[in-house]
């Protein structure tokens, strides 16, 4: 059988095709302002709690990492009140006071309980579905915080003043969630071009909102010699 120089360029051509690397997409910056509505009178002060993130609507581009974050038990409070890790990532509980804690959630589908953690003492575990965890105490009822996993490696916080930044994010399609403990959460689909997104005004209405007692990890009110919750 013959062979051509043409049939072997062909064949070159096509392997080079075949081979070459994927080209880089072009990356922008996405950003905005959160703001809260409040009921008549009302002052906000908790949009550092506001969590931002996009999640890609077309195939996945690249391996999503995971991290390992510390929520420390303080002065009967957990700190930081809001985390934000991706999906597989691990998440520790440390006691810092002089006396016991617990850390449980009864989320559905990613429920935990860390047991009884006494001084000096750390628990640890990877939370491998996304959504949003309450964090409870099953001995002091006031502490609460929130673990928030999401399935992207874009997430941020906002700051105090409402405002966030999402950097190098690859131009695409995306769907932008924002979720506050008051506000709720709210989806707006997005298009992310090379140049990016700036100037985006996102409101969550917190006027709806009443805080509730929450009950223990057995699903019954908190109990305490006093008869007082703390």
């Amino acid at each position: 059988m013959r062979t051509t120089w043409r049939g072997w360029l062909i064949c070159l051509g096509l392997g080079a095709l075949t081979f070459a690397p994927p080209s880089v997409r072009a990356q922008g910056a996405v950003s905005g302002q959160v703001t809260l509505l409040e009921k008549p009178g009302a002052a906000t002060t908790d949009l550092e709690s506001a969590v931002v993130y996009l999640i890609p609507r077309d195939p996945a581009y690249e391996k999503l990492r995971t991290s390992k974050s510390t929520i420390k038990m303080h002065d009967r409070d957990f700190a930081p009140p809001v985390t934000v890790m991706t999906t597989g990532s691990t998440i520790r509980f440390e006691n810092q006071d002089p006396f016991d804690h617990n850390a449980f959630s009864n989320t559905a589908g990613g429920n935990f309980d860390f047991g009884i953690a006494d001084r000096g003492s750390s628990v640890a575990m990877k939370l491998k579905h996304a959504g949003v965890y309450p964090v409870f105490c099953n001995i002091h009822s006031r502490m609460a915080a929130f673990v928030i996993v999401v399935p992207t490696p874009y997430f941020t916080l906002a700051g105090s003043d409402g405002r966030f930044a999402l950097n190098e994010i690859p131009a695409g399609r995306y769907t932008l969630v924002i979720w506050h403990q008051r506000g709720g959460e709210l989806k707006q689909k997005l298009t992310v071009t090379g140049a990016g997104i700036s100037g985006l005004a996102i409101s969550l209405d917190a006027r709806g909102f009443h805080k509730s007692e929450h009950k223990n990890k057995f699903g019954e009110e908190y109990k305490s010699e006093s008869g007082e919750r703390y």
